[in-house]
């Protein structure tokens, strides 16, 4: 008799603490899925504010560089007129200094969030639709990386070609002069030549900054709808 009470007395403590072991695992398990959950929101909703900056500068961005194209173009329809003639040197330089040909208007965007959610692999726990989205976003700024290196280096070529075709200090003076043109017309015609290219190139990164923006309308909607 008492051997039959030993048993039933060790086999309730056993019982009793192997229910307090599990209990206590179950309760670490919900505090750690909590504590994900909690991490996964904030960092979510901080690549949504990443995302509503990064929109408003994309939209200033491509309307910068649609005045440039169309800029460009203007420019490169005066390229067959005489510009030994004082009023079509004064047209190649009102044409031509409008376009901020110095300097390339590029996207540079917010990734700290991003970055975070792809070496943390977060991503792995969020809806995988809304995972797949953020994925072809960041191939997009993979991608708006490589045109922009394309477009400054564009930039950069023809720019270089007015050092040596004018007086380039000259047309900065206070009140501003029109240098003659140092170049023959086979010179001339190579920088218009590469004017027109980088309207081109300009034309094909305002199609991918389009495309961006609209990914990232579509992400902040999604976002905003799985973590309201």
């Amino acid at each position: 008799m008492e051997l039959k009470k030993s048993f039933y007395k060790y086999f309730y403590e056993f019982i009793v603490l192997f229910i307090a072991v599990f209990m206590g695992f179950a309760a670490e398990n919900f505090r750690e899925n909590i504590s994900e959950n909690q991490k996964e929101s904030m960092l979510m909703k901080s690549l949504l504010n990443d995302l509503k900056t990064d929109s408003i500068q994309l939209q200033e961005i491509i309307e910068a560089n649609t005045r440039k194209s169309e800029a460009l173009g203007s420019f490169i329809e005066i390229r067959h007129l005489d510009f030994n003639q004082k009023t079509n040197l004064y047209l190649f330089y009102d044409s031509w200094k409008p376009i901020g040909m110095w300097s390339a208007i590029n996207f540079d965007p917010t990734k700290a969030t991003l970055n975070q959610l792809k070496s943390t692999g977060a991503l792995s726990s969020i809806e995988p639709t809304l995972a797949a989205a953020i994925a072809l976003y960041d191939v997009s700024l993979e991608k708006n990386k490589f045109e922009a290196a394309n477009y400054y280096k564009h930039t950069e070529e023809t720019f270089r070609m007015i050092y040596d075709m004018i007086d380039y200090i000259a047309i900065w003076n206070d009140p501003p002069e029109n240098p003659p043109i140092q170049k023959d017309d086979i010179y001339l015609m190579k920088f218009f030549n590469l004017s027109a290219d980088l309207m081109w190139t300009i034309d094909g990164y305002i199609e991918t900054l389009e495309n961006i923006s609209q990914q990232i309308s579509e992400l902040i909607v999604s976002i905003e709808i799985e973590y309201d």
